[in-house]
This record gives structure tokens, sequence and C-alpha cells, in this order.
């Protein structure tokens, strides 16, 4: 079986050569600004077919002169197109030489190396201004969307400085777009609804990057954008259904824990009255319990404060019969006495008990 690094080749002839059909390259010269650049030609005309028609010509056998690009620029161009030996795999670049690629690439139209370059610069892209004058330079909607975007939610306002930068026109548009944020209390945020706003401000402009766009795209460039934009879109609309179905979902739990949660209520307030009721007839029976206790307290205390009475008027009673007996008694013996102190005499008397009554306590006596 024959090696695949030997597919196409061809023995030379005795005392012939033939040139290697991948690594015999052809060299050009480029002259930008008095200095000479050698450097292969083959890259460039198959990178692209703008350049190839512009600069590469057969009948251009000589040095070609390279307008509008400084040394410095062209040598950071090359950088990417033919690296230096190293042991590295990939290019390390700035971000300065990264613009200069872009610029030169999105020029001459190298479609692939554009779409490399952009690629690298996304993630350094920061400000909010040079994502606007870059991306309008060089063709990129998608930056200066962005950059309008971050200029929509600024902090603070737009300065001169930036307004001169970006546009005096610009500026006023972002300013009302910031300006129906600000009505709609509160900015909303999305970013659906500020890509709206800005695209209906700016229709034309964005219009015309997305031509000159696709004019420095490869056609398989274009239809894997097209085909990822068809993807993003199903892949939009799958999440909008299953957020949907999320939301209905949600709905219907808020509802069923609604309806659980008025139960519950409607429980607590059911057993709430019926403890109030409970409460209301323990205390209505104590105090029911309270009043009898009171009525038969009173009845207990009339009672007593009667008899009490009833004693004290037989305790008066039984001493106004026991001072009497006293008195009587006293008199008797009085009485007695005086009889003791002169001779006895018969006693005469028209009472005879009383009579009989002191011969019988003398005879006890």
């Amino acid at each position: 079986m024959e090696s695949s690094v030997d597919v196409g080749q061809r023995e030379p002839h005795l005392g012939a050569h033939l040139n290697d059909e991948m690594y015999c390259w052809e060299l050009v010269s480029f002259v930008v600004n008095g200095y000479v650049f050698n450097v292969p030609r083959n890259p460039f005309a198959l990178g692209s077919e703008y350049f190839a028609t512009k600069y590469l010509q057969p009948q251009d056998k000589g040095q070609i002169a390279l307008e509008g690009v400084s040394p410095c620029q062209f040598r950071a161009f090359l950088k990417l197109m033919f690296p230096i030996h190293s042991t590295s795999t990939t290019v390390a670049l700035s971000k300065s030489e990264w613009l200069t690629i872009l610029t030169l690439y999105t020029l001459w139209h190298f479609l692939d190396l554009r779409k490399l370059a952009i690629q690298h610069l996304d993630s350094q892209m920061g400000d909010p201004i040079e994502l606007v004058v870059v991306g309008r330079a060089e063709f990129v909607p998608r930056w200066v969307m962005k950059g309008y975007e971050a200029l929509v939610f600024k902090p603070g306002p737009i300065t001169e400085e930036e307004s001169d930068l970006i546009g005096d026109r610009t500026a006023v548009r972002l300013y009302i777009i910031r300006h129906t944020l600000g009505d709609e209390k509160g900015m909303p945020g999305t970013d659906v609804h500020v890509n709206v706003l800005l695209r209906g401000r700016f229709w034309e402009e964005m219009d015309s990057l997305e031509i000159g766009d696709r004019e420095r795209k490869s056609a398989e460039t274009i239809l894997q954008e097209k085909m990822e934009a068809e993807e993003a879109i199903r892949l939009e609309m799958e999440a909008a259904r299953i957020n949907w179905f999320r939301e209905e979902e949600d709905n219907a739990r808020r509802i069923r824990e609604e309806k659980e949660r008025l139960r519950l209520r409607r429980i607590a307030e059911e057993e709430k009255r019926e403890r109030e009721r409970v409460e209301k007839e323990r205390k209505a029976a104590e105090e029911e319990e309270r009043n009898r206790k009171i009525v038969e307290l009173e009845k207990y205390l009339d009672h007593w404060q009667k008899q009490l009475k009833e004693d004290q008027l037989l305790q008066r009673e039984f001493a106004e019969k026991a001072r009497r007996e006293d008195e009587r008694t006293a008199a008797i013996r009085i009485q007695h006495s005086n009889q003791k102190r002169r001779p006895a005499q018969e006693p005469v008397s028209n009472t005879p008990w009383l009579g009989s009554w002191i011969s019988s306590r003398d005879r006890d006596s």
C-alpha cells in the first residue's frame, strides 16, 4: 500500500530536478515605504482573491509596492501568516498587533485570517468607544452594537470627547434611547428590549456594516454563520418553549400554593373561632360558677349573720337572766345575813313558796 506522504510524488529523471508540490514556493517582493519584504507568493494568491487580483497579476514579476501601510504594520501582518520559528504551537501577538492584522486583513479581504483576528480580539475589546470605532472601521457590526449597549447603560453621561469619537448624531440617538429607558421606570434592562431600540435607531448603519461584513467573509463562513444563526434561533425557541413550560409550572405551583395557603388560613381561622368559642364558653361557665358561689356565700353569710344575731340575742338573754339571778341571789344572801343577826322569826309572807324556799335553803346550809 502506498504511503500517504508519497501520494502524488514522481521520481525525477536522471540529472533533472522536480519542484516539490507543497514546499517549493515562488517568492514575491513587496516594497513598503522603502522596505523590501521577500515572502512566499502562494499564501497571498490563495488567501485573498481580492489581493491576488489587485497585486499578483502574471505580468507583475518585479517588486510590488503596497501603499497606505507602514513597514511595522506589514510586519505584524506577516507574523500571523508566516510565524517565526519557536517551540510554541501558538503565535503570541499583542492586542495592538491583532488590531493591525484585523485592519489589513479587512482591507485586503483575507477572509479566514480576518475571522481569526476577530475571534482573538473578542475577549479583549472592552471599551465601548473602541468597540464602536473599530467595529465601524473593520465592519464588525456586533462590536458596534455591543459598544452602543454599553454606552446606553453607562452610569454617567456621554462626554464631549466620546461624542467627538462616535459622532454627535450617534450620541444624540443614544441619549434618546437612554431617556426612553429612563421614562420606563428603572430601565427594563433586557438585552432584547435594548437591542430592538438600538436597531430601530441605527438600522441603516447596521445594514451597511452587515453588508460590508458579508463581503469580507467566505462563502463557507457565511453558510456556517447562517447555520449557527438558525441553530441559535432553534435553541432560543426551544429555550423559550422550556421557559414557557416552566412559567406554566410555576404558575400552577403558585396557584396550588395559594390554594393550600388559603385552605390552611381557613382552617386556622376556624380553629381560632373554635378556640374563641371554647374560651368564651369556659369564661361563661367560670362566671356562672363564680356567681353561684357568690350567691351561696351570700346565703351563708346571711344565715351566719342571722345565727350570730340569734346567738347574740340569746347571750344577752342569758346574761340578763344571769344578772337577775345574781341580783336575786345577792338579795337573798343579804336577807339571810340579816336574819342571822336577829332572832329567828317565823317568816310571815304573803308568798308561801318564798318562805318554803328560804326554809329549805337554810336547812341545806
